[in-house]
C-alpha cells in the first residue's frame, strides 16, 4: 500500500473543524479517516477535497488546529474551551501508539 503523505488531518464541513484523525486509506476521490485507534465502527469515508480535509505532518499540528477552531470566537470564561492539558490527554487517549513510537525514537 502506498505511503500516505501528511497522514494527520482535521475534517469537517468548513471551519472550524469537526475533529481530527489519521488518514488510513486514500484514493483520488475519497479518504478513509480513523477518529481513534480504539473506535468500534468502521473508519469513515470522506471526500478527498481540501474544503473538508486539512492535512498535517504530525498529530500535534492537527490537534492544535482543532483546538484553535473549537476555541475561536467563544467566551472562554463561559463556554467549554479545550485547554492544552485536555488536548494532550485527548491525543493520548485517541492515538496512544503515536506517543509510544515517539518515546522509542528519542
Amino acid at each position: 500500500m502506498k505511503k500516505i503523505e501528511k497522514e494527520w488531518c482535521t475534517f469537517g464541513w468548513g471551519w472550524p473543524p469537526y475533529g481530527f484523525g489519521k488518514i488510513e486509506e486514500e484514493t483520488k476521490s475519497t479518504l478513509r479517516i480513523r477518529y481513534s485507534e480504539g473506535q468500534h465502527y468502521s473508519i469513515e469515508r470522506w471526500e478527498n477535497n481540501p474544503v473538508y480535509i486539512k492535512r498535517y505532518d504530525t498529530l500535534e499540528e492537527a490537534a492544535i488546529e482543532y483546538q484553535n477552531g473549537h476555541n475561536n470566537g467563544r467566551d472562554l470564561r463561559m463556554d467549554h474551551p479545550i485547554g492544552d492539558y485536555d488536548l494532550n490527554e485527548m491525543m493520548k487517549w485517541k492515538f496512544p501508539s503515536y506517543f509510544k513510537k515517539k518515546k522509542v525514537k528519542k
